[in-house]
């Protein structure tokens, strides 16, 4: 996958997804309805990503999930902004009080390509989904945006 946003998505577009996973955080506290979102549609795959700045300059994610396959994008934005801050297992739900340090992200992902080896990929440029199965041969995967290899010193 690449990180390059699909051509009819602009970063306004961006821009207002992430502050519409804002909306949707907000409604769900307050038990409001959730505004519009303000943003182009389309489908693509996706991913919203929570990021908690600690005061000190640096941040923790707090929830990243998204879909691989297309999805439409305010349906997707919506679902998987809420997933993301209240269902991801490796982390307790956001709470109110920890809105005003978040930071989010969201991912269209576009280009998806097999690789012809384990080095056939760029740091920074690409993403990866890896399959493998455990002790029991149950399949597992575990899937990478493409910045989060650079952001981990990779």
């Amino acid at each position: 996958m690449s990180k390059h946003e699909p051509s009819n998505i602009t970063d306004k577009d961006i821009e207002e997804a992430c502050r519409f996973c804002f909306d949707v955080l907000l409604s769900r506290f307050c038990r409001t309805p959730c505004p519009l979102p303000r943003f182009r549609n389309g489908e693509f795959p996706l991913f919203v990503t929570w990021n908690k700045f600690d005061g000190k300059g640096n941040s923790n994610l707090r929830g990243c999930i998204g879909n691989l396959s297309p999805i439409g994008l305010h349906d997707g934005v919506k679902k998987y902004a809420a997933v993301s801050a209240f269902e991801d297992r490796r982390f307790s739900p956001i709470s109110a009080d920890e809105v005003p340090m978040l930071e989010c992200s969201v991912t269209f992902l576009s280009n998806f390509e097999e690789a012809a080896n384990y080095v056939d990929w760029e740091i920074g440029k690409h993403g990866m989904i890896i399959n493998f199965s455990d002790d029991r041969g149950s399949p597992l995967s575990a899937t990478y945006l493409p910045y989060v290899c650079s952001e981990q010193g990779w």
